[in-house]
């Protein structure tokens, strides 16, 4: 089974009141919760936004870098993860979508 999980760094909203998460591999992927819980759920959809952002323009998806220590590891959604595995398959092999159908 196909499974990436993405190194997320969780900061501290500069008034106290909240975190936001940046993924230092997709620098397009922010967001934000009004706990260290809410924001690591909200990472999930920030990533996974990201991701198929970038299948849709057909732009480069980097491999996850190695987790450091303090960061949180954020899997991409189970629902998007086919079409990742797919897109990232089809890539490395240069076929194209029209020579898949």
């Amino acid at each position: 089974m196909f499974a990436a999980r993405y190194p997320a760094d969780l900061h501290a909203e500069e008034n106290g009141k909240g975190f936001w998460m940046s993924f230092p591999d997709l620098g397009e992927a922010l967001t934000g919760g009004a706990s260290v819980r809410d924001a690591l759920e909200q990472a999930a959809d920030g990533l996974a936004e990201a991701i198929a952002g970038r299948i849709a323009r057909g732009d480069e998806i980097p491999k996850p870098s190695r987790l450091r220590k303090r960061q949180h590891a954020v899997g991409v959604p189970l629902y998007l993860a086919p079409k990742f595995a797919l897109y990232l398959a089809m890539r490395e092999s240069g076929m194209t979508q029209t020579r898949l159908g």
